[in-house]
């Protein structure tokens, strides 16, 4: 009778252990050892029928994966069918594309070469205005150098008008006089 209760607790382990072959595995261990040739026997049917289980479970499995496998070896050659559809689609794209793709660099090029001639002109440039910028300066101190020029010389002149009219003042006054 305690060898019955043990043999039930112990088959309560082996169904809670699920698929799992070790925990199965362990619980047998963990039965309690038969003291008579039934209890024996009747352990040995419980371990060959768990095998059996076990066997028809993981025959099962395969079974499912084997129709998987199967399944998959169905779709597979339209699979493959479809991706070479898709890469010949794309290859057909990009053979579209390359004339476009080749006149763009063809056009990247002939910019890239008007970039540095425009630069190569516009370093140019700079450097003339550079220069032209030294000769306006040195153009306006002449300017200014002129303008000072004109300056002295216009009050020069006009100090050359005053003893000028002053000398033909003295001349009238003289020629008046002396008459």
């Amino acid at each position: 009778r305690n060898y019955q209760a043990r043999l039930h607790a112990g088959l309560a382990a082996i169904i809670s252990a699920g698929d799992d072959p070790v925990q199965i595995e362990e619980a047998i261990q963990a039965m309690a050892e038969p003291s008579t040739e039934l209890e024996t026997t009747q352990r040995q049917v419980i371990q060959l029928l768990l095998e059996r289980i076990i066997m028809e479970d993981r025959k099962t499995q395969l079974e499912g994966t084997k129709m998987a496998n199967e399944r998959n070896l169905v779709t597979l050659p339209t699979e493959i069918a479809r991706l070479r559809e898709s890469t010949a689609a794309l290859e057909t794209e990009l053979a579209e594309l390359q004339p476009a793709v080749t006149t763009l660099l063809q056009e990247q090029s002939l910019l890239t070469k008007r970039r540095d001639r425009l630069q190569d002109e516009l370093g140019s440039a700079q450097a003339k205005f550079v220069l032209s910028k030294g000769e306006l300066e040195k153009t306006q101190v002449r300017v200014a150098k002129l303008n000072s020029t004109i300056a002295a010389t216009r009050e020069a002149l006009a100090s050359s008008q005053v003893a000028s009219t002053e000398l033909t003042a003295e001349e009238e006054a003289l020629n008046a006089a002396y008459g």
